[in-house]
């Protein structure tokens, strides 16, 4: 939004120290943020009034002549193609080093001395498209040049003088002032200015509206809901012609067009104190009868800029008897618009509800300069002081209109006045500061709070224009009290408060250890899948689809379910990622949830206890013959850094996915905490996985009850440690987990470490045969072993293996 510096002048004197780019970071620091600040003619440095003094042809080209111009300094030759030159014309010169668009397009092209078709030319008579004029004066075709010779400019003078471009914009951001519905329009930008700089705000001069009251005015307001209030009043004996130069000169200084003097009056109190208003053909308002009410099913509305809209009952519309004649907030209509022998108008000023605006703008696509303020919840105050305003420039600038109605005023809810109880001292120990009861009251006193103390504590009323949207809390006033101190005023401060350790989410802290030994020592790949699965899924599993709580109003039909495990989002995600890698580890940490067992309470007016989300990490590994072994390290790698030494079973129960003799269950007193399978031969089959596919799982919820955060700490055994390695024959039923039991078991004391690190069958060694050979690792915390020792050792744990499984010693 462009916010003119004269405008502001109008109604506030600035310090004479205050530059404008002052001003703009000010504003900035203490209200709305300024993008930048700009003078109005600057875009016109080096171009002056010209008057052409001669005009031949070009020699060498047909559509080009050579003209003389007079610039005030010096007769200039020039080659233009302009096709209305004329001798004696005034024209916009360009001179050499002014930067222009050639035809108003593209970049700006700073001016050479040069020579077209061998004629010297010296700058360049400029169309208004070239110059950034079209608005102001828009060309009837693309070779017409900007003629000036009816403004009677003199020959030599600054463009941007002569057309009074001496203002200075300040480009306003609007995002931040969404909340802030009185600074959509000058008056409200100067009332933060005077605030700021302790300056005086001019009163915003209204009139009583007289009125001979010969014509009625009918108000029907049916949709009370949607319109807060509106007011109405008719005009007769107007005579629309073009605006006064102040007038016009307003409007253009922020890039406002200047349309008709009616419509530029409604455009002109939009900008000045940010209250759209509208202007009816009151001889094409049946029996001048206004209702205000939602429009029909498939209503058809031609707005203003002649497009058809299709409307429904969300939508509100201005209407007569008969027809709509305006989208509230958005748009006139065509059928009942200002023309150019219009003599009798309705003038309405309205403040209608913000959120009906905005859907109507949205839907369809018409927002305006009048919906954008509207959807910011204006002050319905304001409508009327619009109206006054209004009324009054028109009979200033119609001299023969008269008001022939009584104001009709339909208010049916007035909104409350918001008074607010606060503190000085809460003000100041949110702020940090200790400012005095009065600074503070003069603060707000600017600002147009009225204030009253009542012993310790404050009274703070808040004026009309700041309740709608923005000002509702005590932590409202106390930001008002300090961005108008000045946040570079406050000092920063170290916080007066009593620093304890916070209390930490246990289960958290384990789930984020899990996932950095997964990735970090695992080498595992984190996936994030849906809490939901589909119906389908879970019968190809073998599972009982009753057991899942299915969702009323599921996002897809292969999300009806909320999940059990997470087995069957992992299996999608490897079927998934087989078409791209051979070999695949991936893991998931989240919540699965089972209606049978209660949760948490679900809240005070809920009727029972969630189901119970325990949060579980679970993986699946793609990695041929050593798949299962992958998986039971991953597993076990994250019991040793959490320090958990859990026991593993070979359980008989079996999930119905997952192989049957291919399971390994870990324990921690009776609670089975994490588990290590293979996934069934059937549903390999049926997904078309490769022979070995491992899924591990852990129950974080679980283990999060028995897991001490307290590591244990014990020193590095500083004696050697002696590896020896076994290779063994035995029956392909034997488990490794089996035949690690046996050897930790024969000198726990002194077996560091076990590890598998090969596993062969063939007929060679025996039908139903395999061999196992790994490492045994031999360390003592208290002495240097000897290698006879441990051969001891080892032979005897040899020899229970052979008593034990039927092991055949391989040399």
């Amino acid at each position: 939004m462009k916010i003119s510096l004269n405008w502001l002048k109008q109604y506030v004197i600035l310090p004479k120290n205050i530059s404008p780019e002052q001003l703009g970071a000010d504003l900035t620091l203490r209200s709305v943020e300024i993008e930048g600040v700009e003078s109005q003619g600057s875009s016109l440095d080096n171009i002056v009034v010209a008057k052409i003094k001669d005009l031949k042809p070009h020699p060498n080209a047909d559509k080009l002549r050579v003209v003389i111009v007079d610039d005030g300094a010096d007769n200039i030759q020039v080659v233009c193609g302009g096709s209305n030159l004329e001798v004696g014309m005034l024209v916009a010169f360009a001179r050499v080093g002014a930067r222009v668009r050639w035809h108003g397009e593209g970049d700006l092209v700073t001016l050479e001395k040069i020579k077209l078709r061998g004629e010297d030319s010296s700058g360049m008579i400029c169309a208004s498209s070239e110059i950034g004029l079209g608005n102001m004066f828009p060309a009837s075709d693309d070779h017409e040049i900007l003629d000036l010779t009816a403004h009677n400019f003199i020959v030599g003078q600054p463009l941007a003088e002569a057309l009074k471009l001496t203002d200075t914009l300040l480009d306003l951001d609007n995002k931040t002032i969404t909340n802030r519905p009185d600074m959509w329009g000058h008056y409200g930008i100067a009332r933060e200015v005077a605030a700021i700089y302790d300056k005086k705000l001019k009163p915003y001069q209204t009139k009583a509206i007289k009125s001979i009251k010969t014509a009625p005015l009918s108000v029907d307001l049916q949709a009370g809901d949607l319109c807060r209030r509106y007011l109405g009043v008719i005009i007769d004996g107007v005579k629309v012609g073009p605006s006064p130069e102040w007038l016009v000169e307003r409007l253009q200084s922020i890039g406002q067009n200047s349309i008709n003097n009616i419509v530029d009056v409604t455009n002109y109190i939009l900008h000045d104190i940010g209250q759209p208003m509208h202007a009816f053909d009151s001889d094409f308002i049946v029996d001048d009868t206004i209702v205000v009410r939602r429009a029909n099913a498939d209503e058809k509305f031609v707005t203003l800029d002649e497009v058809e809209h299709e409307l429904t009952e969300e939508n509100l519309v201005i209407a007569d008897k008969i027809k709509a004649v305006a989208l509230a907030g958005v748009m006139g209509g065509l059928n009942s618009g200002i023309k150019d022998n219009t003599t009798r108008i309705i003038l309405e000023s309205a403040n209608f509800d913000p959120f009906s605006i905005r859907k109507t703008a949205e839907s369809l696509g018409a927002r305006t300069e009048s919906s954008a303020r509207f959807e910011k919840n204006l002050d319905p105050e304001l409508a009327a002081i619009a109206l006054k305003k209004a009324v009054a420039l028109i009979l200033e600038i119609c001299p023969e209109a008269k008001v022939v109605s009584a104001v009709v005023d339909e208010y049916p809810t007035k909104l409350p006045v918001i008074k607010i109880t606060t503190s000085y001292d809460f003000i100041n120990r949110k702020i940090g500061v200790d400012l005095s009861a009065k600074v503070i009251r003069d603060i707000l006193g600017r600002l147009g709070f009225a204030t009253k103390s009542k012993g310790a504590k404050l009274i703070v009323t808040v004026p009309s224009w700041r309740a709608t949207k923005d000002i509702s809390l005590p932590e409202d006033i106390v930001e008002e009290v300090a961005r108008m101190y000045g946040y570079d005023n406050i000092e920063p401060k170290m916080p007066f408060v009593p620093l304890s350790v916070p209390s930490e989410n246990a289960e958290r802290r384990l789930e984020r250890l899990v996932k950095d030994v997964l990735v970090k020592t695992g080498g595992a790949t984190e996936t994030y899948n849906y809490s939901f699965v589909g119906d389908d899924v879970i019968k190809n599993l073998g599972l009982d689809v009753n057991k899942y709580i299915e969702l009323e109003n599921p996002l897809a039909a292969d999300q009806s379910l909320l999940r059990r495990d997470l087995f069957a989002c992992l299996l999608t995600n490897v079927v998934d990622n087989l078409r791209f890698y051979r070999q695949i580890n991936i893991f998931e940490v989240g919540h699965v949830y089972l209606a049978e067992q209660p949760g948490r309470e679900a809240g005070p007016d809920s009727h029972g206890a969630l189901p119970n989300q325990p949060l579980i990490a679970a993986g699946m590994v793609v990695g041929g013959e050593e798949s299962f072994m992958t998986a039971k390290e991953l597993v076990e790698a994250i019991f040793i850094e959490l320090q958990l030494k859990p026991e593993a079973y070979l359980e008989k129960e079996v999930p119905a996915w997952l192989h049957p003799k291919r399971f390994l269950a870990y324990y921690i007193g009776e609670k089975m905490v994490a588990s290590v399978g293979e996934v069934h031969p059937s549903i390999v089959s049926l997904m078309d996985l490769p022979e070995r596919v491992a899924h591990w799982r852990l129950d974080l919820s679980s283990i999060v009850e028995l897991y001490d955060q307290k590591y244990l700490y014990e020193p590095v055994i500083k004696f050697p440690s002696i590896e020896l390695d076994a290779s063994i024959t035995l029956d392909d039923k034997i488990t490794w987990h089996e035949v690690e039991i046996i050897v930790r078991s024969s000198a726990p004391e002194i077996i560091k470490s076990v590890i598998l690190f090969d596993v062969y069958k063939s007929d060679k060694i025996g039908v139903e045969k395999k061999s196992l050979a790994f490492h045994v690792i031999y360390l003592a915390k208290d002495r240097t072993l000897e290698l006879t020792e441990v051969q001891k050792v080892h032979d005897a744990m040899l020899k229970q293996l052979a008593k034990s499984v039927k092991a055949e010693i391989r040399k």
